[in-house]
């Protein structure tokens, strides 16, 4: 295991976030944590919930590194197909999507996070409507408040029309404000860019401040541990040692039903994807 190689709670994804995870993760020798924020799993707008959250973090000696900021309102609505987009044609939408990542961002502000990790457009290649013109409008008002924080955004490639990654990191680029960067996903890459997964991913590095490391079968989006799916991890390392790469590297994982969450992360603490 690299010591930059962080967890995302991701993992408890459909539970609503505990001590118990927390020392699951620290127990299988990870104590870098990204931050899965979203309802119910982790009600950022319960300020007693967040100081308790806090506490746990602190009695763990665990580092929040990063926040997945929300890309839905609640987990119930994920279900039904209805996202958070901060770039939708909608005004009224897009401004309740800023404003409830502002929201999570400030009261997550005290664990000290240096990245947020937000998603372009909703997570659908349906979504038809959405544009980086919307979505520069949305940036412009959430960077106010991340670079008064010290924060910089990492815009994460995604299975969707804006989420694609030469087009998103083209879309950076033009932005030119060094803080926004990108977020590379692995098993994104690998469903939107299919042969061309492993280009894709190099083209996007120079601008990379993390990644989400998972796996999948070339169609669904798994979150398979890596290794497990069909992204060829060894290739991966070489470009990572190739362009010696310093980042941030989060496994963001989903459990199979027949695992207990203390399998995954025995498994994934024997990996060791950056040195091999």
């Amino acid at each position: 295991m690299f010591p930059n190689t962080a967890i995302s709670t991701h993992l408890f994804a459909y539970e609503i976030l505990t001590f118990d995870h927390l020392e699951k993760i620290k127990k299988a020798g990870f104590s870098q944590i990204e931050l899965w924020a979203m309802k119910p799993h982790l009600d950022f707008t319960n300020k007693l919930f967040v100081k308790k959250l806090e506490n746990w973090v602190k009695s763990l000696s665990l580092d929040i590194v990063s926040i997945h900021a929300p890309f839905y309102f609640n987990l119930s609505e994920a279900r039904k197909g209805e996202w958070l987009s901060i770039s939708c044609p909608n005004l009224e939408k897009r401004k309740k999507s800023i404003e409830f990542i502002k929201i999570a961002i400030n009261s997550l502000e005290n664990f000290g996070s240096k990245r947020i990790i937000i998603h372009p457009s909703a997570p659908s290649n349906k979504v038809i409507n959405d544009s980086y013109e919307y979505l520069e409008f949305s940036l412009e008002r959430i960077i106010k408040l991340t670079e008064k924080l010290g924060i910089k955004i990492a815009l994460e490639n995604i299975p969707s029309i804006l989420g694609k990654t030469e087009k998103l990191s083209n879309f950076i680029k033009t932005l030119g404000n060094t803080n926004i960067r990108n977020c590379i996903d692995t098993g994104h890459a690998l469903i939107t860019e299919k042969e061309r997964y492993l280009d894709s991913i190099e083209s996007m590095l120079s601008d990379c401040i993390n990644f989400h490391l998972h796996d999948n079968d070339g169609k669904d989006d798994l979150h398979l541990p890596p290794k497990e799916g069909k992204i060829n991890w060894k290739k991966f390392q070489h470009i990572l040692k190739r362009h010696k790469y310093k980042g941030q590297l989060t496994y963001e994982i989903k459990k199979k039903e027949n695992q207990s969450y203390d399998e995954v992360l025995k498994k994934l603490s024997l990996l060791d994807i950056k040195s091999e």
